[in-house]
């Protein structure tokens, strides 16, 4: 536990002092330096919003395979990522013995301890569905977040107006819309830390 939870820490103390020095700086000017320095801060933001969720999910599912639980023992949400190699080539095969091969793995190592993939592939937007999906896969409540889904979907859409070369007109565009949004993004990632550090600690995990 104290690992998981120093762990989470690392992962978010730094970033939270990477960005509030770059607000700061950002605060701190006027015009066209402030409005360069805005759309820093949005695509730090989103960098870091994208960054600690994944973070702090493998995180999670690292400190669960050390446990080397029996995948019958694991939730269904969470055993799937046995076979994400197995399930991926779905779309793409349709065969039966594709299907076939799968459930015959899963079967077979029903009684046994097999390694979780911790990769999360977020297609580099967060978004809030997307989110929910995560939400779904540690089991919790997507409810507790639904005053975040909003401003979540904002920042994605500034970063990748950003990114597009395109200037921000609505959604973020003054230091007072990137404050509010800022502490919201801070307020969802706080909850979703202790949702990891609660799950694990109640192992909520497990059937």
């Amino acid at each position: 536990m104290p690992s998981l939870v120093d762990d989470l820490d690392r992962s978010l103390s730094w970033r939270k002092y990477e960005l509030s020095t770059l607000f700061l700086q950002a605060k701190s000017n006027t015009d066209k330096i402030q409005e360069s320095l805005l759309r820093a801060c949005i695509v730090m933001l989103y960098a870091h919003w994208e960054g600690f969720i994944k973070d702090a999910t493998r995180i999670y599912i690292d400190n669960i395979n050390k446990q080397k639980i029996n995948l019958e023992d694991l939730s269904h949400r969470l055993a799937r990522l046995a076979f994400s190699k197995d399930i991926e080539g779905f779309p793409k095969h349709k065969k039966y013995k594709t299907y076939g091969d799968c459930y015959g793995k899963i079967i077979n190592f029903r009684k046994t301890y097999k390694k979780l993939t911790n990769e999360i592939d977020v297609k580099s937007n967060l978004t809030s569905e997307i989110f929910k999906d995560i939400l779904y896969l540690i089991d919790d409540d997507e409810n507790k977040y639904k005053d975040f889904f909003e401003h979540i979907d904002k920042v994605v859409d500034a970063r990748n107006a950003i990114s597009h070369g395109r200037q921000l007109k609505s959604g973020i565009s003054t230091i007072i819309e990137f404050d509010e949004v800022h502490k919201k993004i801070n307020d969802a990632i706080e909850i979703f830390k202790n949702a990891i550090i609660n799950n694990f600690e109640s192992q909520r995990f497990k059937i």
